[in-house]
């Protein structure tokens, strides 16, 4: 431990949620029984993925730090996603939250973890750690009309209470997310994913939800009461075609009880420019933070082979500072860090943004966001990226 009135920090433990739920009170607005048993379970089960930063032995700071399985390129792999980074008011300006920043950062790079992720509260907060912004898809709201006239559907109504029905949507979502980065596995080893979607939380509970499938599709729906009644798509996924027309000729069926129809499109949806004009505002941006650039670049694969030396800037994370010499394949890829010159030069927030998929590398180079002459940048662009695509229905 430090001297007395330098910050220091541990693991957080049962005897600390009483400080933590005051500080939710204020940062979050955080209105919870925290009496309530079961709000304080959600809390302990959280508590192995939470570091505290204590002054003179108080809590002042905390953030999470939750492990999910993702998929990268079109195959599994462990993942982190930062949360309820939260402070007390009299703590506020003394340092916490880079401290446990950094110190979580290290811990999972010590972990062999290659990417962070986070839902900011402003982007340009964490971008200052490193974080970028990257495609999550955009959100719509859509007039029901916009939608086929159906009708019936293949789909059926599922109960949202019952594990048969969790079995379903499983099988189809994980075809789905097969086609983007960063779609969660849903695996629950940190969380219970499809029961606080479909079951609601402790604060919560109960939700109005909806859920019907096909072989091929799922839905599953809230819908809002009130003027300019609202279908909210919480989550969908498909495996075919098919299944996607299953899902707007369901959601066509809601004419004449629901205005309009809310909903997340991936940024390659062939909607996403015919529906531009109901673009709405997305809910939560998010962030990815490259952890470990040597982990981050052995997961990628190429059309072709390559091989190139990276010259990365990261003020944060200093084992990522420096120059990294990677061969690609379309089978394998190493990377090591090296004294040779360089052929690209790039910042760790942009090359976040060009592995995920998110920005395209000539136009990164066409922008200023990466240097390097015309050969290499074409060889970088061989690169088998595919995009990224996080459900806020997967908010962590």
């Amino acid at each position: 431990m430090s001297s007395k009135h330098a910050l220091y920090i541990r693991a957080m433990e049962p005897r600390d949620l009483d400080e933590l739920f005051a500080i939710r009170q204020l940062a979050y607005l955080d209105t919870s029984d925290f009496a309530d048993p079961a709000i304080r379970a959600h809390h302990l089960q959280r508590l192995p993925y939470q570091d505290g930063c204590f002054i003179e032995g108080k809590l002042a700071s905390s953030a999470s730090w939750v492990p999910f399985g993702v998929t990268m390129y079109g195959r599994a792999h462990e993942a982190i996603g930062l949360a309820s980074v939260l402070t007390s008011l009299e703590h506020r300006r003394m340092g916490c939250v880079r401290a446990l920043l950094g110190h979580g950062l290290r811990r999972a790079h010590e972990q062999g973890v290659a990417w962070c992720f986070e839902h900011p509260f402003d982007t340009r907060y964490y971008s200052k750690y490193g974080w970028a912004a990257i495609s999550s898809g955009l959100f719509f709201n859509v007039p029901v009309d916009r939608f086929p006239c159906a009708h019936a559907s293949p789909m059926r109504r599922l109960p949202h209470d019952q594990a048969e029905t969790v079995e379903v949507l499983r099988g189809i979502h994980a075809a789905y997310a097969a086609r983007y980065n960063f779609m969660m596995l849903r695996d629950g080893k940190a969380r219970p994913e499809w029961t606080s979607m479909l079951q609601g939380t402790p604060w919560h509970p109960k939700p109005h939800t909806l859920v019907w499938a096909s072989q091929a599709a799922y839905v599953i729906l809230e819908l809002e009461r009130g003027a300019g009644q609202r279908a909210r798509v919480l989550d969908w996924a498909h495996s075919s075609p098919e299944g996607r027309a299953h899902i707007f000729e369901l959601l066509g069926l809601l004419k004449g009880q629901a205005q309009e129809v809310t909903l997340q499109l991936a940024m390659d949806d062939p909607l996403i420019s015919e529906w531009s004009n109901f673009c709405c505002p997305h809910p939560d941006p998010l962030q990815a933070r490259i952890v470990d650039v040597v982990a981050a670049l052995e997961l990628v694969r190429s059309r072709r082979a390559i091989s190139l030396v990276l010259d990365i800037t990261d003020d944060f994370c200093p084992w990522n500072h420096g120059r990294f010499k990677v061969a690609v394949t379309p089978e394998s890829a190493q990377a090591s860090a090296c004294e040779e010159p360089a052929d690209l030069m790039v910042d760790i927030r942009k090359l976040a943004k060009i592995l995920s998929g998110s920005l395209p590398v000539h136009t990164a180079h066409a922008n200023g966001l990466i240097s390097g002459d015309a050969v290499h940048i074409d060889a970088l662009s061989q690169l088998d990226l595919g995009l990224p695509h996080l459900p806020h229905a997967d908010y962590f």
